[in-house]
Parts: C-alpha cells; structure tokens; sequence
C-alpha cells in the first residue's frame, strides 16, 4: 500500500505568503497611529508637568520664574519636577548642560535624540517669562490665565540652532517668537529657527497659564495664537 505524505504544494506557500503581508500592510498603519497617539499623549503630559512647575514656583515665590542674567526657566523649575539634585551642585548650569531631562524632551520631536543633554523641544512665552516683563503673577495677567500661552512645542534643533535648557538670550533661549505664528508639520529641513513649531500635521500642543493642556488645530492658531500670546493685551479672541 502507496503512503501519501501530505505537504503544502508551492501555490498554498504563495497564497499563505501573500496573505500574511495583507495583514501585515493592514496593520502596520494601525500600529503607527498608535505610536503616534503615545507620543503626542506623553508630549502632552511634559507640557502639563511643565506648567505644574512653574505654578508650584509660583506658590514659593507668588510669581512665575523668569529668564534672568544666570538662570533660565528650565533651571528654576527643576526642584518642581523632581530634579532638585541638579539645582544642589556647585555649578547648577553646567550640571544641567550635561544632563538629558526627559520631561523637557518631546517624543514627537524628531530633532530630539533619545539622551539630549541640555537640550529642550518646548519654549516658554517670552511674553509672560522674559526678564523685562511684568506679567509674572497670576493675578496681573489681565486676559485670564486660560487664555493665555504657557508653553508650546519647538524643536530641540533647528539647522544649527539648538533650542537650550540653560541659555537665557538670543535664540537658543528655549521662548518662541511672537507673534509669529507656528509652524504646523515642519521638518527640520524647513524649519525657522526660533519660532514654535511642530512635526504633528495641522496641530500644535499648548500648555496656558492655568496650566491646562490644548492641542490646537490649524484654524484656532491662525485665529488666536497672537492674542493667545499677550497677557493683557485685551483681546477676546481664543483657542476653540
């Protein structure tokens, strides 16, 4: 009696093959949308810790942290989300310039290598931050601490601009531009450097002054990040 041996002919092979890389092209879209959400969930939660910081510091010292002729914004918060180790050294800048912090590093940022030493991707408002300014306490800033910009995202790195931890001028200092408005889907190819940016398409992660986190659509920056920016400039227009 003949035994049969029962085997997968070629064309079974080529058919289960093809049907693997069907799934395989259906899911891995599905998987990115997923990595994408991640990241732009964890980025959000960095502007959130952010603004927490600086609230806390303002419960220390009744009014926001401000770039000064040493110290950054990023180097005052640092006892706020727990790297006050950093702030404790004999040279708390140079310490902080060989550091990476993840909390100031954002996921969706692809100038952002995973250890960046003294390097951000968010920028503070200059408007509310900036040595000259007066608005530095939640109660004088007239337009409402809800309606007003905290902190957005901007690249690590913008050609050969680095976007610093621990510069206090020029455009290394880690503050975006106003009133320029941001740029939405950016690369590091087209980037301007200085101004607040992001890779995510028509949207753009936003921390205000009350320490609420927005992401913000095309329409809502082109209508409101000026106003969104001034403290007291007296305008009625917001983020939607």
């Amino acid at each position: 009696m003949r035994r049969t041996r029962s085997a997968f002919t070629l064309i079974e092979l080529l058919v289960v093959i093809a049907i693997i890389a069907i799934l395989i092209g259906l899911l891995l879209p599905a998987v990115q949308k997923v990595r994408e959400a991640a990241a732009r969930a964890t980025s959000l939660n960095h502007i959130r810790q952010q603004c927490l910081a600086v609230h806390n510091f303002h419960d220390s010292f009744q009014a926001f942290p401000r770039f000064n002729a040493t110290q950054s914004v990023h180097l005052q918060i640092l006892p706020y989300i727990e790297q006050g180790n950093i702030t404790a050294t004999a040279n708390p800048v140079a310490t902080l310039n060989a550091t990476s912090i993840k909390v100031f590093l954002d996921p969706t940022d692809t100038t952002a290598p995973a250890n960046a030493p003294g390097r951000t991707s968010y920028a503070w408002n200059p408007l509310v931050f900036d040595a000259a300014v007066t608005f530095t306490n939640l109660n004088t800033i007239a337009d409402g601490t809800a309606n007003t910009i905290c902190l957005t995202q901007r690249f690590s790195q913008c050609g050969t601009t680095v976007n610093s931890t621990t510069a206090v001028t020029g455009l290394t200092r880690a503050t975006f531009t106003t009133p320029t408005l941001p740029q939405l889907g950016a690369r590091p190819t087209t980037c301007t450097a200085g101004l607040a940016q992001t890779t995510l398409t028509g949207t753009i992660l936003v921390g205000m002054c009350d320490g609420s986190v927005r992401s913000v659509n095309q329409a809502s920056v082109t209508a409101a990040w000026a106003a969104s920016c001034t403290p007291a400039g007296g305008e009625t227009v917001q983020f939607n």
